[in-house]
């Protein structure tokens, strides 16, 4: 079974950990898209098959268009979303790292939201453990493979020790979603990570 994987980011050279891992990533990620999807995006016109057998609902991940399921990854920036929803969905985007101080607003988000799974509770429970243990183990945050069908050196970058470091495509999540807010926060994670 597929998994959601949550990995520490060391502070002084951005080493990912894994932290622990949630089962079954169909209820992670693709539950946040798909109930956020149908709660503030209008349907997509249903086709035949869908009209014959009562379907009320043709979801832009039906579809193989990059485009359409853009229209659920914006949503972020919607202000009908509450500030739970925000959180969780764009903490689903590839490179979202979340900043260790942020890690108990983040984990309570994924506990309060009103479509919670196991998967999400259980994501929250690790960043809340990662929390405890942050200020000895000299934690900056943690980065998450939504997937373990992914790979995770896809996403970091790979050294010749075999252990995977953050890039420059990694970005503090909470800091841009502050900023989406008109709050001034510098979100570049790959910077804060590496000045400290």
């Amino acid at each position: 079974m597929s998994r959601t994987e949550l990995y520490t980011i060391r502070k002084r050279d951005g080493r990912l950990q894994s932290c622990g891992d949630a089962n079954n990533a169909w209820r992670g990620a693709m539950c946040i898209w798909e109930t956020l999807e149908r709660k503030y995006l209008p349907s997509l016109p249903l086709t035949e098959y869908e009209l014959r057998f009562k379907m009320d609902y043709r979801s832009r991940f039906s579809m193989f268009e990059e485009k359409l399921r853009d229209e659920v990854w914006k949503l972020e920036r919607d202000p009908r979303l509450t500030w739970q929803e925000r959180i969780v969905l764009a903490t689903t985007n590839d490179f979202a790292v979340i900043f260790y101080e942020d890690l108990p607003e983040v984990a309570d988000a994924y506990e309060q939201v009103d479509f919670a799974t196991d998967n999400m509770k259980k994501q929250a429970e690790i960043m809340r453990k990662v929390y405890a243990d942050g200020k000895r183990k000299d934690i900056g945050g943690v980065y998450k493979l939504e997937t373990s069908v992914c790979c995770l050196s896809d996403f970091a970058t790979q050294k010749q020790s075999g252990y995977c470091y953050v890039n420059r495509n990694f970005y503090n999540v909470m800091g841009y979603l502050r900023d989406l807010k008109s709050v001034n926060y510098n979100w570049d994670a790959y910077k804060r990570l590496k000045d400290g």
